[in-house]
């Protein structure tokens, strides 16, 4: 398999880009975004994702948002699994890949500055959840039994999707755009961009703070109106003109007697359009991290808890949206370069999900099918566990003397057990006794005043334990003589 190490975005692409440059915010109206909107369905997609780009960008909470929904998944640890029948096979594989994504090179197609490895080539997948889709250049290195690759960002406009299927405009002014080369392209596609749902709330929210603005322009400050008994265009009603238009800077009001003024204002002031506008920010949140802004709030624990759970599903889907991703266009190009161009890879990359309590039931799923007579597959656990499975005469952990119990000095016999329980079904008969006394009374007022003098005289009824103590330290005794 040959590699071909031409950019395809050179720098007179990137000056014609520079020079083209414009604010696709400038008199943005309900009208020009809807319509950028079905250019983008249609495949022109260089209008709506600009102005998606700037929106992100210049938007506090669309930035944070869109921030904290990369960074969850983009700051994850990764590893190489191992898969297949054939155990040789898959070390090779994950021993390649390994070495592959360790010396991984990110850079971006627009700002040179930027230089990175597989946080960056991971962060610049996921804004394909911005538009549906993320593209990047890949720059094979071959070099002898070792491979190399560059991976270059590349902004959407410089695409176009008429015919269905992404192509490469050569120029900014490009209708139609090329064919893009097999393996010389990374694309990640996801189901459900959502830049469009949150370019509405930004328009509602943009308009909303203007008009905001304008209110508070007009009547965010006390207006001085002064009545006068003197006659209009009199000398001394243009000297009153005079001595308001200096003091309130040219905002006043003179009024000869028997004229009224009178300002009719909305009610509730400003709070209409507070209440859009954190609207917006509220829906916004809920578009990128699955809950509103409410659930922010510390004092909110069954919002913070539903909160937690809708983040772990966006991350999980996040993270299968990238291996895939990998998995296709950098996993398998590598894999068949270095063993045959029909090779099935025996390995590949997994991004480590933070500890989760399904973890937990999963092992306790996996102890149970092994009681029951049907072990699991030892490299379904090291999956499971996101953990790589060791190779032949290689160093593993052990738990310490201290860390591994003698089975005969501290096993839990089941005589042990039923002596504790025994004893502690004892300290406690006292309480269930008076309790099945109390509750045979008829009468609910006695009834009631046995009950509070139960709670008053609890320990009373116990022994304080003495009973259990006594019974632990003959099973400490027994196991110490052994």
């Amino acid at each position: 398999m040959s590699f071909t190490n031409t950019k395809n975005i050179d720098i007179n692409r990137l000056r014609e880009e520079k020079q083209l440059r414009y604010n696709p915010l400038r008199d943005l109206s309900p009208q020009k975004i809807v319509r950028a909107m079905d250019e983008f369905q249609v495949g022109n997609i260089s209008d709506a994702t600009r102005i998606y780009d700037a929106i992100r960008r210049r938007d506090a909470i669309i930035q944070a948002c869109v921030a904290k929904r990369n960074r969850a998944t983009s700051r994850l640890e990764w590893t190489i699994v191992e898969q297949g029948d054939d155990e040789n096979v898959s070390a090779k594989h994950a021993q390649f890949l390994e070495e592959f994504y360790n010396n991984i090179e990110a850079t971006s197609a627009q700002d040179g500055n930027r230089h990175g490895s597989m946080s960056m080539v991971i962060s610049h997948i996921l804004t394909a959840l911005e538009n549906g889709y993320s593209v990047s250049e890949i720059i094979w290195k071959p070099n002898g039994d070792s491979l190399g690759a560059e991976v270059r960002a590349v902004p959407l406009w410089y695409f176009e999707n008429t015919q269905g299927i992404l192509r490469f405009k050569r120029n900014a002014f490009d209708t139609e755009g090329e064919e893009m080369k097999s393996n010389g392209w990374m694309i990640a596609v996801s189901d459900s961009p959502l830049m469009e749902a949150t370019a509405v709330c930004y328009l509602i929210k943009h308009m909303a703070m203007g008009d905001w603005s304008v209110f508070s322009e007009r009547f965010g400050s006390a207006v001085p109106v002064i009545t006068t008994r003197s006659a209009r265009n009199s000398p001394e009603y243009n000297e009153l003109i005079d001595v308001v238009a200096n003091f309130a800077n040219g905002c006043g009001i003179v009024l000869s007697e028997g004229e009224v003024f009178d300002l009719k204002q909305a009610n509730g002031q400003g709070a209409p359009f507070e209440a859009l506008i954190s609207k917006m920010e509220r829906y916004i949140a809920l578009i990128w991290r699955g809950s509103d802004l409410s659930t922010l709030s510390a004092d909110n624990a069954a919002g913070a808890s539903l909160q937690a759970d809708e983040s772990e599903i966006l991350e999980d889907a996040d993270c299968a949206m990238v291996e895939e991703t990998i998995a296709y266009y950098l996993s398998r190009v590598a894999i068949q370069w270095r063993f045959g161009r029909d090779v099935k890879p025996a390995a590949y990359l997994q991004l480590t999900r933070k500890n989760r309590s399904d973890k937990i039931n999963q092992i306790a799923i996996f102890k149970g099918a092994t009681e029951l007579g049907c072990p699991p597959a030892k490299r379904d656990v090291y999956e499971m566990l996101e953990l790589r499975e060791p190779e032949a005469n290689e160093d593993v952990a052990e738990l310490s003397a201290m860390a591994q119990p003698s089975t005969n000095v501290f096993a839990n016999s089941a005589d042990d057990i039923d002596s504790l329980a025994i004893a502690r079904q004892k300290s406690i008969q006292p309480i269930l006794d008076e309790l099945d006394r109390i509750e045979s009374i008829a009468d609910e007022d006695e009834a009631r005043i046995a009950l509070e003098k139960l709670n008053e005289n609890i320990m009373s009824f116990t022994d304080n334990g003495d009973a259990e103590a006594t019974a632990l330290l003959e099973i400490i005794k027994k196991r110490i003589s052994k």
